[in-house]
């Protein structure tokens, strides 16, 4: 006959079974993993920022700053000699965005011709060479900038425009039904600079574009404002926009343009040497010179100087980067206390900026002259 089994190990097996049971789903449950929103962190703006120290030690105050991730590419930025150690320091005394502050982070430890980017995955923001962003598949930072639509939609000549006095609300209503096109105003930043949906506009024109118009109006709208307080149209996707300077001065896109044959050079070398006589023929102490020759000797070594390549490359890249900040003002660019950039990668000229500041500039007719690429 068997023996039944002792109490304490009949207790024993029961905990061991009772210790493994698990409820219906939960062995399968995993955690959620959310990564931060990068862009929203480096969107927020900051009272005032006073960091510094080594780059790897500025790096993780800025995280800590935005409560954001920050790595570094360290093997990448050793490559164009910027090191941890690499020293930085960055105070600014009043307001600054988050991105805008890495951006000066990043202008201060770049070596000449050699200039920093970064780039969010995954949640992380990864600081690295210019190089390396723009050789990614999939940039995060330089957003593509979707060629704008052609005004096509807004060729349709009227043969007469006539308003007098009609509130602004109206004109919209009436060029959007005679024109089969979509029209969304920004009526929280035209009210924020002062005009209202009832605006009188008055306008009296034959034979002349919805385009042209448009114009007209906004000129109408614009008087006596800057150009952060003027109003603007564009059309966006198939849809005429109209917003003030304000609301297009807040993001930032980017563009990239062709500029090689701007900024090349002719090679410095020595044509052919044209030679004269100073005596009669057949004179064997006739003293031949050059008849481009300088002086008596001939020699213009010490007289002219010599321009390299490289200096010459460098002159037209300041000259562009001048004109084009000069074309929409100082004060668009990080330098002056704006959101643009200008940066030059081998042939390319690589330009960040806002909305205003591209519409700026293509009034300005600075971008012109070469050729975009994206």
């Amino acid at each position: 006959m068997t023996k039944p089994l002792p109490l304490t190990l009949l207790c024993i097996i029961a905990l061991a079974f009772s210790s493994v049971t698990v409820p219906a789903g939960a062995a399968t449950k995993k955690k959620k993993v959310i990564f931060p929103d990068v862009k929203k962190a480096l969107a927020r703006e900051l009272p005032k920022a006073a960091i510094g120290g080594t780059l790897n030690q500025t790096l993780l105050q800025f995280g800590n700053l935005l409560n954001i991730p920050v790595t570094a590419d360290w093997g990448g930025l050793e490559n164009v000699g910027v090191k941890r150690s690499t020293r930085v320091s960055v105070r600014v005394p009043k307001k600054i965005s988050g991105e805008k502050l890495l951006e000066l982070i990043l202008m201060r430890v770049s070596a000449k011709g050699k200039p920093l980017s970064w780039y969010v995955s995954s949640g992380v923001l990864v600081v690295t060479t210019q190089q390396a962003v723009l050789g990614r598949k999939s940039l995060t930072r330089v957003r593509n900038m979707r060629k704008p639509v052609a005004r096509t939609v807004t060729r349709t000549t009227l043969r007469t425009h006539s308003f007098k006095n009609e509130p602004l609300k109206n004109v919209i209503a009436f060029y959007r039904n005679v024109s089969d096109v979509n029209f969304h105003v920004n009526w929280k930043s035209l009210a924020n600079a002062g005009i209202d949906k009832e605006e009188p506009i008055t306008l009296i024109a034959k034979g002349v574009s919805l385009s042209k118009a448009m114009d007209m109006i906004t000129d109408q709208l614009s008087e006596g404002k800057d150009k952060y307080e003027s109003v603007y149209w564009m059309v966006n996707r198939g849809v005429v926009t109209i917003s003030t300077g304000h609301a297009l001065n807040t993001n930032t896109i980017v563009t990239i343009h062709e500029v090689g044959d701007l900024l090349f050079s002719a090679p410095n070398f020595k044509g052919p040497r044209l030679g004269r006589s100073t005596k009669g023929a057949g004179d064997e102490s006739s003293n031949s010179q050059g008849i481009f020759d300088l002086g008596a000797s001939g020699n213009t070594t010490d007289t002219v100087e010599k321009e390299t390549a490289a200096e010459t490359r460098a002159q037209a890249k300041s000259s562009l980067e001048k004109i084009i900040t000069d074309s929409i003002g100082e004060e668009m660019w990080i330098s002056g206390g704006g959101k643009g950039s200008i940066r030059y990668f081998r042939n390319k000229l690589i330009i960040s900026q806002t909305r205003l500041g591209y519409m700026l500039m293509k009034q300005a007719g600075v971008l012109d002259g070469f050729k975009q690429i994206k």
